[in-house]
């Protein structure tokens, strides 16, 4: 479980990276000036909404798993990686050795590369279903914090299945 929270930190971490651009940025803006997201969303874009999540989280899984290989197959553990990863973020020194550092970098590249190609299968499902990144997320925010939303959202999740 543990070992699954540090790569859903490093994945996370990846994608912020990766995914930064101007409208990323914003919307962190947003989420964080807004603590209650006061949307309206219609049953059939909660439909499409439902359908597009469960078709990322299946590709956000397969792709953890080819990250996890990828750390493993260059000589780290997740722990060490995500160690060594938030401590470059905060911009702190990293105590590594050569072979370590090399090990980091590829692995590095790697999830990168991993995370791009996510990102971009995501993009092509949103568009699929009809849904718009900035409206996705805005959806998202509002699920995790309207609770009728929510329930909206999990019956609409179990019919689904």
């Amino acid at each position: 479980m543990l070992q699954r929270k540090v790569l859903i930190t490093a994945i996370a971490f990846v994608f912020m990276l990766t995914g930064a651009n101007v409208n990323a940025q914003q919307d962190i803006k947003m989420q964080r000036q807004q603590q209650n997201v006061d949307i309206e969303v219609s049953d059939q874009e909660l439909q499409k909404f439902v359908t597009a999540s469960g078709e990322i989280q299946k590709l956000q899984k397969q792709s953890r798993s080819k990250m996890q290989q990828a750390i493993k197959d260059n000589g780290l553990t997740m722990q060490r990686y995500s160690e060594i990863q938030k401590k470059q973020s905060s911009g702190k020194e990293v105590d590594m050795n050569d072979k370590e550092k090399k090990a980091f970098e590829a692995t590095k590249k790697s999830v990168r590369q991993e995370q791009m190609k996510i990102q971009k299968k995501a993009g092509e499902i949103l568009k699929k279903h009809g849904i718009k990144r900035q409206r996705y997320m805005k959806i998202s925010r509002a699920i995790r914090q309207d609770k009728e939303l929510q329930k909206r959202y999990r019956e609409i999740q179990g019919g689904s299945q």
